[in-house]
């Protein structure tokens, strides 16, 4: 019933059972697994911040203050993620922002809506794609208007201001209503 204090080492070489809470000051090392059964949580932080548990059917980290960050120091320099199946990463609580389906598509997302993603045979983008220079290298097929401004090359013939007018020696020109 009273306090034991031992000055030393201690070698205990079966179990110790302690029935209330352990109270550690400084680093404890452990040589061997640290168990704990389903639902229990490793706590960490003064607030219980941080934690980690397993209940029986899910692995869950949660963190309740501030941010999360996952940083490789020292000679690591790659952060790999490795899933059985699919890899959802959401915003907002729930809203998906990209999803990779194992054996299938990863999409990505704007404000939960599905906007770009990949296909057996490319890339498809639902919406106005942006960029500040396009090339395309084989067959392209478009359906529908396209509109542009500045002027369109196609290997030696350039279109623009109404006229369509060859680059290779001639300076051939034809020109589209109304004349310039």
């Amino acid at each position: 019933t009273g306090a034991l204090i031992v000055e030393g080492g201690v070698g205990i070489e079966k179990n110790l059972n302690v029935g209330g809470n352990l109270n550690i000051v400084g680093i404890v090392t452990f040589n061997d697994h640290i168990k704990l059964p389903d639902s229990k949580e490793i706590r960490l932080g003064n607030d219980n911040d941080l934690t980690l548990v397993h209940n029986g059917t899910d692995s869950i980290i949660d963190n309740n203050t501030g941010d999360l960050n996952i940083t490789t120091t020292g000679s690591g320099d790659d952060i790999n993620i490795t899933a059985a199946d699919d890899i959802v990463l959401k915003v907002q609580g729930s809203e998906d922002a990209i999803t990779a389906i194992g054996d299938g598509a990863v999409n990505l997302f704007f404000n939960g809506v599905n906007k770009a993603h990949t296909r057996i045979d490319g890339f498809n983008v639902d919406g106005t794609l942006e960029t500040d220079n396009f090339k395309v290298v084989g067959i392209s097929t478009i359906t529908g208007k396209v509109f542009q401004t500045g002027g369109i090359e196609i290997d030696n013939i350039g279109i623009s201001s109404n006229r369509i007018e060859t680059r290779a020696g001639g300076g051939n020109q034809i020109f589209i209503d109304p004349f310039p």
